[in-house]
């Protein structure tokens, strides 16, 4: 009963969007185009908003707590709008009891993505060297219009909550 969107493109002059029977929770880019997060979570359910992220120059994130499960969201721009040299990790990220949902666009055959790239060898590593396991299936998450399927979004559930989160 949650709806996590990144790229919302959404500003502070930006209405905000309603799904009826859900909260939403909204950070927006505060530089800028593009970027920006969403989670709509079902009115039913009781949340806390997380501050104090690990942040960096160029990763969005936000999360919120359901009872003793961090919902995370994070968005990594495509390496093209990022500084020259620039390495993300999701280190910061890979806590207990945690599930992380984002675009990261990276690209590697661990969350099947059908082309692979530094960045998403790299991220691929930190999974694996994490208690995180990846939740996609052998879907492509993105169809651009050159037609070549890719997976540049991915879902990971720490191991504690891997079982549950099919």
């Amino acid at each position: 009963k949650r709806v996590v969107l990144q790229e919302t493109k959404l500003t502070t002059n930006s209405s905000p969007p309603n799904i009826d029977g859900f909260t939403l929770v909204r950070k927006d880019r505060g530089k800028d185009k593009g970027g920006g997060l969403a989670i709509f979570i079902h009115k039913s359910i009781i949340f806390q908003h997380l501050d104090n992220l690990p942040e960096d120059k160029h990763t969005e994130s936000q999360a919120i707590k359901v009872g003793n499960i961090n919902i995370t969201n994070i968005y990594i721009p495509p390496t093209s709008s990022c500084d020259q040299g620039y390495t993300p990790s999701l280190q910061p990220f890979l806590t207990d009891d945690s599930l992380i949902l984002g675009d990261i666009n990276a690209y590697d055959e661990l969350w099947f993505s059908s082309i692979q790239d530094t960045r998403g060898a790299n991220l691929a590593e930190e999974i694996a060297d994490s208690n995180f396991g990846v939740l996609n299936e052998n879907t492509p998450t993105r169809v651009p219009s050159n037609n070549q399927p890719t997976s540049p979004d991915i879902s990971m559930a720490s191991y504690s909550l891997l079982s549950n989160s099919k």
